[in-house]
């Protein structure tokens, strides 16, 4: 499946990823990697499993923020895989 569509990046950096894009995906977490030709690819980030384990030994935290670190955890590992 090929789609091709363009969106403008706001003063504050941001961008809207168009609905076709989002719905493909099915998850409102992803990943950039800049390639060597500048060429960017997104990494849907799809699943956090296990991550949460590497935290659940720490003082007590708020839920929000572990699960935070453990998205970004499970982003890098999956990010270095590809």
């Amino acid at each position: 499946m090929l789609i091709t569509d363009s969106t403008k990046i706001t003063q504050t950096g941001q961008v809207t990823i168009p609905i076709a894009i989002r719905r493909l995906l099915k998850t409102d977490t992803v990943a950039f990697e800049v390639m060597d030709n500048k060429e960017i690819r997104l990494i849907a980030i799809t699943d956090a499993g296990g991550t949460l384990k590497e935290f659940s030994k720490e003082k007590a935290q708020d839920f929000s923020v572990i699960r935070n670190r453990a998205w970004k955890a499970q982003t890098k590992r999956l990010t270095k895989k590809s």
